[in-house]
């Protein structure tokens, strides 16, 4: 860890540990506008991790029930 650090010059840790601490809500925000999910897309990816689509996990879950097969007794 100490050679990391040092890779790093002093005055620039500061910026640096912002920019890791904040690039994964900055990326999920940006997937969000990317796939249309507005403001409210943005923040449900930021809180829950994902831009999920209510509409889209209803039809997953339609073909998964549709291509179940279920065995014979």
């Amino acid at each position: 860890m100490e050679d990391l650090l040092n890779l790093i010059p002093e005055k620039q840790r500061g910026t640096v540990l912002f920019a890791l601490a904040v690039s994964p809500y900055v990326t999920r925000a940006f997937h969000a506008i990317r796939n249309g999910g507005g403001l409210r897309g943005i923040i449900n990816s930021i809180w829950f991790g994902t831009n999920t689509d209510p509409k889209l996990k209803a039809e997953v879950e339609t073909l998964r029930a549709a291509t179940t097969v279920i065995p014979k007794p």
